[in-house]
Formats: C-alpha cells, structure tokens, sequence
C-alpha cells in the first residue's frame, strides 16, 4: 500500500503518537510543507520516505522526530530549524539499517543533534549547520557500511564533546570538498573505522580536525590545514595506532601541545604507519615536543616533503621517544669513552650524558628518571661519587663522579641505563641494532697534583701539592706561593715559574713585571704585567700591533712615534756630548788641585757601590728600593734617560745579534773610541784654527782620553759583568740575565760573551786602567812635576804621593765586586762584603789623601756600602723577622744618610763665605754632625792669661802644590823631630827666642800642634780657645796680626829655631790662617822713679 501526501502548507493537528508512520509503504512531503510544533514528525520501517523542499520548524521533543528503520529516507532542499530537546541522547533523526541521502540540508538555531546513524548506508551532501549548541555531536556514524559526506559547512557551533562528527566502526568513507573554518572542535573523531579518502579539505581555525584511533585512512590528499590548535596532542590530526597515508597536503601554522600538525602514537609496530609524501610543514610549533610530528613508536615514513620554521622546546621538526644514552653535545651515535682518568678521582670535566631519541636528537625534556652508571664486574671496578643523575632539560650532568679500578688495569667498562629507555619497545623497533650502551674508560698513572693511595690516586689538599708522576706523597707549599690543591700553584706577586712542573719559583728581576696569578686555561705558569713577556717577564713585549722599549733596569714602556722617539734619542746623544766636552774642558783647563773634584770622585764611588749593592737582593723593603732609583741613576748603572729599542725595533738593526740587549751592549762596547774620535776632532779643529787657549795639543788628546775612559768605565765594566752573570730561573736551567731568552751559554750567548762582553771588560775595564796605573808607577818620582801633574792630576789629585795609586784600588774593589755577581746571591753577598771589609781597614790604615777629613768621608762611604751588602745577606737568609728587618732598615738609612750630611757639610764649608745663606746651612748642618765647638772641646778653667785659639776658615785664594824632593824615610824624620824638640827646649829654658820676639802658631782641626811657654808670664800653656779680638782684649801687652799662609812661602811652616816641626800641610786644599802673637816690649821706668830706685 502507497501512500502519497501531496498537499501544500500541510498542518499535522493528528492526535496519534507520530504525525506519519509508514509500514512497508512510502511517503512524500513535496512542495514547501511547513511542519512545526510537532514532537514526533515520522516514523518508517520498511518504507520509502521522501521529503523535498519542505520546512520544519519549533520541533519540541524528547524522543527523536524522525525515525528511519530499514527504510529508504531522502531529504532535499529542506530547511530544519529550532529543533529543541531536553534529552542529550536523543538525534533529530535517528536512523538504523537505513539508506539515507541528505542534500542540501540546513540545520539551524538547534541544540540538538542532526542525526545518529546505525548499520545505514550514508550520503550526505551541501550541509550547514548554524548556530548549534550544546549536542554531544551533528552526526553520529556507527557501523555504517558506506557513508560519503561532501560541502558541509558549519557556522557558530560547538559541542558538548568538542567533536562535530563522530564515527565509529565504519568502513568505506569518503570525505570530501570539505570546507570549515573558525570551530571550537574537533571536525571529526574516527575510531575502529576504515576511511577509503579525504580530499579537497580545507580547514582552519579548528580544535583539532580529525582524531583516528584503531583506524585506517587509505589516502589523505590535496589538503591545507591552517591555524588549527589544540591542547592536546596533535594541532591536526592525532593518531592512536592508526594507519595514515598523506599525500601533497599542507600544514601551517598550526599548534598543540605536541605534534603541531600531527600525533602519531602507537602501542606496537603491527597496528601503526604514517606515510607522508609530497607535503609541507611550515611554522607549525609545540609547547612540548615535535614542533611539526610527534610520535612514541614506530618514526613516521617521510618523502618528498619539506619543513620549514617548525618549533618546539625538544624536536622542532619531529619528536620521538629515547632509544640510547649518548653525549648531550653530541647526536652521533658514537661509543661513550673516557681516556686518560685517574682511579679514584672524581673526573674534572663534568660527564653530560643524555637521552638519544630515534632520529639522533638529545631529547631536551625534564625526565622523572634518572641515568645510572654501574660497574660492569664489580669484582676488579667500581663506581664512586654520584654514579645517578636527574635528567634536566633532556641532560644529566655528572659532576661527581669517580670511576675506580685494580691498579693493574688501564681500561674498564661500566654499564649506563636509565628506566625511561624501554628496551623492549626498542628493541622490537630497532629490531637486531639495539645494544645497552657502555662506556669504556681508561686509566692513567697518578699524574702531578696526586698521590698513590691503595688503587687510587688521591688529589693534593690545598697547602700542598705534587709536580711528579706516580709520586707516594706531597710536598709542602713554597712561601712565595699559594698552592690550591693538586698542581696548582698560584704564584704571589713578583715571581715566577718556567713551566707548570716547575718546582722552582724564581723572584722576578722587575717584582711589578710579574703579576703571579695562574692562567686557568693553561698557556701559562704566571700571567706577566702589559708590555711584559718572556722568561721572568723581563723582556719588553713586540709584535706587529705595539711594541715596548726598555727603561731603567728591566722596565718597559710603550714605544713612541718614530719620529718623536729619534728627536728624543738624538736630543740625548747630543746633551751627552756637550756634557763630556764640559768635562774635558774643564779637566784640561785645570793645573792644580781641586777639593770639590775630590769630593764628586768620592761621591761618583759611593753612588756606584750602593747602586752596586742594592742589586744583590730583591729582598729589600720597598722604602730602600724606591730609595735606590736614583742612586742607580746618579750611579751610571740606568738606561732610563736613553733607550735605543725602539729605533732598533723600528729599523731592524740588530742584524749581528737577535737580541736587541746585547746589540746595544755590543754599540757601546764602540762609544769611547766615537767619542774620543769626535772630540779629538773637535780639538783638531780648534788647535788649527789658532785658538790662544789650545797650546798643548797632545795634553789635550791625552786628558780627553782619560776623561772619557774614566766616566764610562763604570757603566762600561757593570754592563760586561752583567752580559756574563747568568739566573738559575728552574732546577738545571740557567739564563743570561742580560736577556733572559738566552740560555745561559748557549750557542748565542757564548758568542756574544765572546765577542762583545769579554773585550769590554779586558779592554776598557782592565787594561786602560792598569796601564795607566803602572805609568804613573814609573813616573812616581814625578808626581810633583809640572808636565806629569798637567797630564794626569785627574788621576791622583787628592791623595798622598805615596798613595798615589788609590784610585786604582777602588777601580779594582769595583771589578772584583762585580765579578762576584756572577756566583750565587749568597756567596757573591759574601765575597762582596770580605772584599769591602778588606779594603776599608786598607784606607783606614794608609788614610790614602792629604786631607784627613776626606779620608774620614771615604771611610764612611765605604761603611754605608759594608751595612748596605749585610742588609741584602740579611734580607736573603731572615725575611720572617720584623724586628730585625726594622733595626736593619734603620741602620742602613743611618750610615747613607751619615754619609750624605758629612759629604755635604764639606761641600757647604768650600763655599760657605759666598752667600749668609749657605753660610747659615753650613752652620746647621755642622750643629747636626756636631761639629761647633762646645760640642767637642768644652771649655775649661782659665788660666792667668787667656788660651791662643785660631778659628778656622777657609782661604779664598787657590794654593798649590810646592815642588818638594822626594819623601825621606820616616825613621829620618823622627829622628829630625826628637832632635828639634830638644833643641826648643833648652832655649825656651834659657829665655831665648826669635829675635822679633813673636811665636808663630798653627792650628788644624781645632787641635793646637804644640803648646809652649814664655819665662815672663806674657804667654802660657794654651789650653782653651777663644778668639783672637778675646785674646787682645785679655793680653794687653800681646798684639795679634794675620800671617799669610805659610804655604806659599816654601816648604817650611815655621822657623828653624821653633819647636814646631817644619812641615807641608796634608792637604793643600785644607787651608788655615795663622796669627803672630807679638810680645810688646815693657815700658821705660820715668826718671824719677830710676832715680828714686837707685837713692
């Protein structure tokens, strides 16, 4: 039976249950039939039931309006709309083993579901859905044999399950022409179903697009997916053991948690496989893993496709699963290896060992678990320290671990696991080419900085340390460093070490050159200051950037502009010159003593002693140190003032030597030969030119050469000496101390020490003086004579002709003291003060100049030098003791500064009458060194008449040596003396003197040479001093008038018939002046009183 309802604007007011039911019939709603306010609208079993170009509006229901049972159910050109249910569970319709066609459908202002399908062939085509809440699903696919949706839209819908379409158990499905966009859902939730295509599939802005667990989907094709996300797994698609074949599709800029376009997971090998060929993933991201694909079983099978921009914190492109434990900085799958640690040490270089995922990336994730080591055999290894460490950011860091074995062994293998490995999913996957991973290590011998303790080596503690291999215990720590534990040796400021094994730490020559410290990166034992480099950072640093010149003794400095620095070095070089030519000048012009040039000579020596004796220790306090620069200067022993580095640098003249050091050694081995030639010429010249005061051409070449050989031969005989003296700077292994790069007699140094140092020093340092020595030994008869004093009073001015030679003593004291810088500190310390002690008691003894205060200074000079050598052997032996260090400090400063006043007090004396202030200075610096009367000759009582006194001033005249015979020996001198002491006084017994009735006396020193008498009370003993206008004024029958110096008369002082002995003054520049005392004859008795006597 058929039943047709053809009736237009049909109103259903039927009062059954269903407003159709069709029982093995069929119906059809043609032609724009408007149901609403319905609840059940159709029932069919076994029918045909047709419904085209209707409208179904306000359905209010609690079961489902339509029901299709085996029936044949088509729907076209239909409008539904404001379909309302109280039940979730109820569809709009329901279908079971049914054939539905739905076409041009429009679903709409509903919030219930369209339909649920069971056992029923499905097509469905042009579909929207609009404005649709709150229902578990649109459609809802079970066991459907055949089900085909194309062009279905869906606007302003979500659902309660965030899934539009769900589809289970299905085969046969086809998905195509799919167009969606801007959905809080997923479009469609595949399980246990066979999905024959997708294609032409374009969607964006979803929550997620298709989910398939236990399903197959024969070809996903010519499909964009784009800004899709999700807060799960897979911004795309997620896969649970599913089969998925991809072809030219893309995916961009999609994002989940991870999987950004796809989550393939799997739970074996059999059930799962991702194919993708011919396709793009591009700017996809994860907040976890696999910024495009992420996977946990079986990797996916990739073709033909390209990625690009993915990201994610671990697996920007694909993310896995960890498979082996590898090195964190390392994806090669290369065997974990140690070499060369030390038994039972921790390892210094932290172990980063990390999980290895399919595709050779270090998984960067946070791991529960941890990575273990173990001993593969315990019985001969084992694992001490932190043998587990916590994954972090896909990496474990072993900081503390120590691998211990039988000291027999030299390799071993310990075993790495970790529980997030699953070996048997490994296994199953990589199939034959798993292996638990090992790692091998071997072993060295204690190396420095360890000691053998039982099987293991055991690191020195901080204190001590150890330089050797395999050493059984360690040593203590050197003073002048810090050892930190191991080899390690951080070195104080102002020392040095050759090497990192070095046991030796050496004082640096320049203390602010050597920082000390430790390079951690190991290219160096001690860090030098800038500008610094070499073997005890005493070589100024050159390379193509900067380079640095010498200044002073072993300081460097930036080189200057070439130009600035050539106007500097020539400006110098010509200041030299002018000062030697004042020099020569001077010494030429000269043809009688001088006192002034006593002094510089004995100050020229001192200088030259301390700056001597300063170099003999770096142990001196920074006070005497600082003290000792300008001594050094002053000394003659400096460069500062002239450094030809930087234009030997510039230029590259050091072509006979490589070093620049020697090669300056090597040009002034040539300096007074140019000297002597340029101003040889100079004199030539003038001579030539008929200059008045250039007579003696000869005297003046020979003064010159002595003048020049004389200010040089100190510097010239230091810097030889010094090209020989070689530093001990490690055990066995000495440098020349000239240039520290050089071994010590090495290939370079021996020919530079023969053929620069050895001839400066025979020739210029030894031989000119001897020569001149033993001339003026042949000529010593001669030293009064007028041609041999003009030619060398240079030489012996000052001094007794019978000490004549002194000067060269000193030379010599001077070479033999340097020479002795060649041996150890200590020994040359030793040798140095036996040398100066030696000859100080000589000088005391033979008092060697004319005047005696000039010996005293001498003396004193030389005692500084003695305190100042036994300081350095003091400094060198105790540096612990404060207490002695100090009293030592202050005696040295004491002496010098002695010295210093005393040698300044005679200069101020010289000069004292030219101005009231020098004379007042001169007054106070005698008051200091006690040297005004009270101080030594205290006045006594008086006598009955006034002592004779002379004070002592100084001669404004010149005075010159008078020709004398030669020295008569001293047995006929005593003899001479005891003799005129006689013969005095018998006659001051008998009441006779010199006619004139005057006394001549003469004073030295404040020392009165004889006292004498006079028989009629006029004159007594002299025993204190005063002043002659005191004298007067005490004596009125004494008159009182200066003599000229008796000097200048002969050789005698006094008269014959005096009881003063006849002699010439020590020193002719030591000059008095004398007094005549005169007795006035008594006054004539009056007449009267001559005749009042003889009545």
């Amino acid at each position: 039976m058929k039943t047709y309802l053809t009736t237009k604007n049909l109103t259903a007011t039927f009062e059954q249950k269903y407003l159709f039911q069709v029982l093995q019939g069929s119906l059809n709603i043609l032609n724009s039939t408007h149901i609403h306010d319905e609840d059940l609208i159709l029932k069919s079993f076994l029918s045909t039931v047709r419904i085209e170009r209707s409208i179904i509006t306000d359905i209010q229901y609690s079961m489902s309006p339509f029901n299709i049972l085996d029936s044949a159910f088509t729907i076209e050109d239909t409008e539904i709309k404001g379909a309302h249910t109280n039940s979730y569970q109820e569809s709009f319709i329901v279908t079971n083993s049914a054939n539905i066609i739905m076409r041009n459908i429009s679903f709409s202002d509903s919030n219930s579901q369209m339909m649920i399908s069971l056992s029923s062939h499905l097509e469905m085509n042009k579909l929207k859905f609009q404005n649709i809440s709150q229902f578990p699903y649109l459609i809802s696919v079970k066991l459907c044999k055949w089900f085909y949706l194309s062009e279905i839209t869906v606007i302003d819908s979500y659902s309660t399950k965030n899934e539009i379409m769900n589809i289970q158990d299905s085969y046969n499905v086809t998905l195509n022409d799919i167009n969606l966009t801007s959905i809080n859902s997923t479009f469609c939730y595949f399980k246990d179903s066979e999905i024959l295509a997708i294609t032409n599939i374009m969607i964006s802005n979803l929550s997620q697009v298709f989910k398939f667990i236990n399903s197959q989907v024969m070809k996903l094709a010519n499909a964009e997916f784009s800004e899709n996300f999700s807060n799960s797994p897979g911004g795309v698609i997620s896969m649970i053991n599913s089969k998925l074949k991809i072809v030219n599709t893309t995916f961009t800029n999609n994002s989940a948690t991870e999987g950004g376009a796809i989550m393939f997971e799997c739970t074996s090998t059999s059930s799962c496989q991702l194919k993708i060929a011919k396709s793009r993933f591009e700017n996809n991201s994860a907040t976890v893993q696999g910024g495009a694909i992420s996977y946990n079983y079986n990797p996916p099978g990739i073709k033909d496709t390209l990625f690009l921009g993915n990201s994610a914190p671990y697996g920007n492109n694909y993310a896995s699963y960890p498979v082996r434990i590898g090195y964190a900085n390392s994806s090669i799958d290369d065997q974990i290896v140690i070499h060369n640690i030390a038994s039972g040490i921790t390892i210094t270089l932290n172990l980063e060992l990390a999980l290895i995922d399919l595709d050779d990336q270090v998984m960067v994730l946070d791991d529960e678990n941890q990575i273990l080591i173990l001993p593969s055999d315990p019985s001969t290894s084992s694992v001490s320290g932190t043998n587990a460490a916590q994954v972090k950011q896909g990496v474990a860091v072993f900081d503390n671990l120590a691998l211990e074995v039988n000291k027999e062994l030299r390799s071993s293998n310990f075993l790495i696991s970790s529980k997030s490995i699953d070996s048997a999913k490994v296994k199953q996957v990589l199939g034959s080419s798993f292996q638990q991973k090992k790692l091998e290590a071997s072993f060295r011998d204690c190396q420095p900085g360890e000691r053998i303790l039982g099987n293991k080596c055991e690191v020195c503690a901080a204190g001590t340390y150890s330089l050797s291999y395999n050493s059984t215990d360690c040593a203590k720590c050197d003073i002048d460093a810090e050892c930190l534990g191991g080899s390690e040796i951080y070195l104080r400021s102002g020392h040095w070490r050759r090497f990192h094994n070095s046991t030796k730490v050496v004082e640096c020559i320049n203390k602010d050159s050597c920082k000390g410290e430790y390079k951690l990166d190991g290219s160096s034992p001690a860090v030098c200051a800038e500008g610094y480099t070499g073997n005890l950072c005493a070589q100024c640093l050159v390379t193509e950037d900067v380079k640095y010149e010498r200044v002073n003794d072993y300081e460097c400095r930036k080189c200057q502009n070439m130009i600035l620095n050539s106007f500097q070095v020539f400006g110098t070089i010509l200041l030299v010159i002018c000062f030697y030519i004042f020099m020569m000048v001077i010494n030429v012009r000269r043809t009688s003593e001088s006192e002034l040039s006593v002094l510089l000579r004995i100050l020229a020596n001192y200088l030259q002693l301390i700056s001597v004796s300063t170099a003999m220790s770096n142990e001196y306090p920074s006070i005497m140190i600082a003290i000792s620069i300008p001594v050094k200067w002053l000394g003659g022993s400096s460069d500062a003032f002239l450094s030809l580095d930087c234009i030997i640098k510039d230029i590259e003249m050091n072509f006979l030597f490589d070093s620049t050091a020697i090669f300056k050694l090597f040009l002034l081995m040539f300096l007074p030969l140019i000297l002597f030639i340029l101003l040889g010429a100079i004199w030539g010249i003038l001579y030539y030119t008929k200059r008045e005061w250039v007579k003696d051409f000869t005297r003046n070449i020979v003064i010159t050469f002595i003048t020049i050989v004389f200010l040089l031969h100190p510097k010239l005989t230091e810097r030889s000496i010094s090209m020989l003296k070689c530093i001990e700077i490690d055990e066995g292994y000495r440098v020349a101390e000239i240039d520290t790069n050089l071994e010590c007699f090495g290939p370079e140094h021996l020919k530079s020490s023969l053929l620069v140092a050895l001839p400066i020093l025979v020739i210029w340092g030894i031989t000119c003086p001897i020569i001149a020595m033993v001339y003026l030994y042949l000529s010593h008869a001669k030293t009064g004579h007028e041609k041999i004093k003009s030619y060398f009073l240079i030489l012996y001015q000052g001094l007794k002709p019978e000490v004549f030679y002194w000067e060269f003593v000193n030379t010599l004291r001077k070479i033999a003291i340097l020479l002795t810088l060649l041996f150890h500190r200590t020994v040359s310390i030793s040798l140095s003060l036996m040398i100066l002690i030696v000859t100080a008691r000589v000088q005391l003894y033979l008092k060697p100049y004319r005047n005696r205060e000039h010996s005293k200074i001498e003396f004193l000079a030389m005692m500084a030098g003695v305190c100042t050598i036994t300081a350095a052997l003091i400094y060198s032996q105790d540096k612990q003791n404060e207490v002695l260090n100090i009293f030592v400090l202050l005696s040295v400063i004491s002496f010098n500064l002695k010295f210093i006043m005393e040698w300044l007090f005679l200069l101020l004396l010289k000069h004292q009458d030219r101005s009231s202030l020098v004379k007042s200075i001169t007054k106070f610096v005698g008051k200091i060194l006690c040297r005004h009367k009270n101080c030594t000759n205290p006045e006594i009582s008086k006598g009955k008449l006034s002592a004779v006194i002379t004070q002592r001033v100084v001669n404004k005249s010149m005075i010159s040596i008078p020709d004398s015979p030669r020295t008569p020996p001293k047995r006929i001198i005593k003899k001479k003396k005891k003799l005129r002491k006689r013969k005095a006084k018998r006659k001051i017994k008998r009441g006779k003197f010199p006619e004139d009735h005057s006394s001549r006396i003469l004073h030295k020193n404040n020392e009165i040479h004889e006292n004498f008498e006079m028989k009629d009370d006029t004159l007594k003993t002299a025993d204190r001093f005063v002043t002659p206008e005191r004298l007067a004024s005490d004596s009125p029958n004494v008159s009182i008038s200066p003599l000229e110096s008796p000097f200048v008369q002969g050789s005698r002082a006094f008269p014959q018939d005096h009881d003063l002995e006849p002699s010439t003054p020590e020193n002719p520049s030591e000059l008095y002046s004398a007094y005549i005392i005169v007795k006035k004859p008594p006054k004539k008795p009056h007449k009267k009183k001559k005749k009042m006597t003889k009545s």
